[in-house]
């Protein structure tokens, strides 16, 4: 994963690693350095990632907006119905196993435990291993599939979006800096760096990023150098 530049997956690999190695060693301190650089990606990939979907959402007409969380509702129901025939099927099977272990014998309460409270803990477990996944389990049913609920969560004030412009550009100077300086990615580092110049990115982020592209470009030898080294002088002089 790190190798094709999958490093949010990655980390988790780096993470569990470092259970299973010396603090002390030398392979620990080098996947610590890796892991932390990673950790840094994770973060600022993330912010990007939830700035740019609240973004394009927030520009979308109102009936694009509920057609999205429309078929994102029918997509929650989808997996809801397969976990639910998943867990059904389960069952199934397992009774069916069960039958043809003990036979036909008649299943009166709990005839198959010695004591109570070891067939409680059994009725526990199945209660709570539905099968559903995860996603969005802290809200109910009616929530989760309500256009409603979504569409009261989407900002409306200009100011957050405006917000979350700046805590994006600033996330992709930051994932600029990282590719080239620690991962040696010219090319995600040029591709970061160039969507802050393309955002309309404050003042304090232009020519650093403009810089750093240069360094860049010089180094695979890109023709955009001259114009980008041009550039940075062009603008300094005024």
């Amino acid at each position: 994963n790190f190798d094709e530049s999958i490093y949010k997956a990655a980390g988790g690999y780096y993470d569990s690693v470092l259970t299973n190695l010396d603090d002390n060693s030398k392979k620990y301190r080098a996947t610590k350095r890796k892991l932390d650089n990673l950790e840094d990606v994770i973060k600022y990939e993330d912010i990007v990632q939830y700035a740019d979907s609240v973004i394009t959402l927030y520009n979308m007409p109102k009936d694009e907006q509920l057609a999205y969380f429309g078929k994102h509702i029918e997509n929650l129901q989808k997996e809801k119905e397969s976990a639910e025939k998943k867990e059904k099927d389960r069952i199934t099977d397992g009774f069916a196993a069960f039958k043809n272990k003990w036979g036909n014998r008649e299943l009166t309460d709990d005839w198959r435990w010695s004591d109570k409270s070891r067939a409680n803990v059994i009725d526990d477990i199945a209660q709570n291993s539905t099968g559903v996944t995860d996603s969005l389990s802290t809200i109910g049913d009616d929530e989760k599939f309500s256009l409603e609920y979504y569409m009261n969560r989407l900002p409306t004030d200009i100011t957050i979006i405006d917000s979350l412009k700046t805590e994006r550009n600033f996330a992709n100077y930051q994932l600029g800096l990282i590719y080239k300086e620690k991962f040696n990615e010219n090319l995600l580092a040029a591709g970061k760096l160039e969507d802050v110049l393309a955002s309309n990115a404050e003042e304090r982020l232009i020519l650093p990023s403009k810089y750093n592209l240069y360094k860049i470009y010089e180094e695979v030898n890109s023709p955009l150098k001259n114009a980008m080294k041009n550039d940075i002088i062009t603008n300094l002089i005024k």
